[in-house]
């Protein structure tokens, strides 16, 4: 997959999104010390995003950092939507994900820094970002 222009963006390539099951995501959580139940984790209704149901609709890095516009299968708002910006050269390790959590979180394996509306205007800000040198 591949070819094509999105808000100004090359598009790049297709994981597909996979249903991992509650029990995969379950068991995901067991070595986690984590506040809330596996459970609630697992059985995250719309209009939030379920990490364990994505697809990655582009994928690119610049300037030492990775932006992924992602599709959340059942999310409602922006129509399953984001656009992610990442910390490092790490679209190789993002694209063997089973689960990507669009939430901050203080301990995650990436640093997820911003998000962006996946709109024109979310586009121009993140373009904007990225041109500039960030220390």
């Amino acid at each position: 997959m591949g070819g094509g222009i999105i808000m100004g963006m090359p598009m790049g390539l297709s994981k597909g999104w996979v249903d991992y099951g509650i029990e995969k995501c379950k068991d995901s959580y067991k070595t986690l010390s984590t506040i809330r139940s596996a459970e609630s984790k697992c059985n995250i209704m719309p209009p939030n995003p379920n990490p364990y149901k994505f697809e990655i609709l582009d994928i690119f890095e610049k300037n030492n950092y990775t932006v992924v516009k992602v599709h959340y299968v059942g999310c409602t708002n922006f129509e399953g939507i984001k656009i992610l910006l990442f910390e490092g050269n790490i679209k190789d390790e993002i694209l063997k994900l089973n689960a990507l959590d669009p939430h901050f979180m203080e301990n995650g394996k990436f640093t997820l820094l911003a998000r962006f509306r996946p709109d024109e205007k979310g586009w121009k800000f993140l373009n904007m970002l990225l041109q500039k040198e960030i220390e």
